[in-house]
This record gives structure tokens, C-alpha cells and sequence, in this order.
């Protein structure tokens, strides 16, 4: 298993290091994490990170592609 650090994950998804840390600590469904120390902080399994991440996709509205392949279609 990877474990990733803030910066790696910011690094990863192109997410500021700021709104990640504010993911550790929400309180609905924060990011989960391991705290290794005060030389190697905080770190996140790639595996949780990614299964984490997969919650807030999101997903087109398909009634909007429909129009908009309607339109194209005229």
C-alpha cells in the first residue's frame, strides 16, 4: 500500500495543499489518515484517498447531453 503525503496528493490532483488539509478535517465524512510522526506528518493510503475521491464525482446530467446532442443535431 502507498501512502501519500499532503503535498503528494496536492501533486496528484492538482488540489491545493489548503483545501486538502481542510478534508481532514471535516466534520461530514472527513478524508482518513495517519499521523506518522512529527518528521513524516500526516499521510493518506493512495487506495482510501481514490475510493475517497470517487464519492463526489461528478456525473453529467444526462437530460442537458441529451439537449445539447438535440441541438448540435438542427
Amino acid at each position: 500500500m502507498n501512502y501519500l503525503s499532503i503535498e503528494q496528493i496536492s501533486e496528484k490532483t492538482s488540489i491545493c495543499k489548503r483545501t486538502i488539509q481542510d478534508w481532514l478535517h471535516r466534520q461530514d465524512n472527513p478524508l482518513p489518515y495517519y499521523r506518522m510522526g512529527k518528521r513524516k506528518g500526516i499521510r493518506v493510503s493512495e487506495e482510501v484517498l481514490d475510493k475517497w475521491l470517487e464519492q463526489y464525482k461528478a456525473y453529467p446530467n444526462q437530460r442537458v447531453e441529451k439537449l445539447v446532442d438535440i441541438r448540435r443535431a438542427q
